[in-house]
């Protein structure tokens, strides 16, 4: 299924305080929504993940980024694996959404 995600890079910004204030900058990029394999599922399981799903889209599109928004929610990627010109980003609901 066709779809738009966006993925989320973090910046940091200080305040008069000298805080760092995290700012997220957010891009969309086209993906392919894929179930994610039996297999996947049951190692990322036993390692203390929550997979949800997988995403597909071009290499070019990924940056190195460790969060997307998918649907309105937050997703942490946990794993990304390269096919041939595509990567699959492997996601889970962040915590504080679960």
């Amino acid at each position: 299924m066709i779809a738009v995600c966006e993925l989320i890079r973090m910046s940091y910004k200080k305040d008069e305080q000298k805080n760092l204030i995290p700012i997220e900058c957010a891009r969309e990029v086209i993906c392919d929504e894929t179930s994610t394999q039996s297999k996947e599922w049951h190692q990322a399981k036993m390692g203390g993940l929550s997979p949800s799903f997988t995403l597909k889209t071009a290499r070019i599109n990924y940056e190195g980024e460790k969060i997307l928004r998918y649907n309105g929610k937050k997703y942490s990627i946990y794993r990304t694996y390269v096919v041939g010109d595509d990567i699959e980003l492997y996601c889970e609901e962040e915590a504080g959404n679960r």
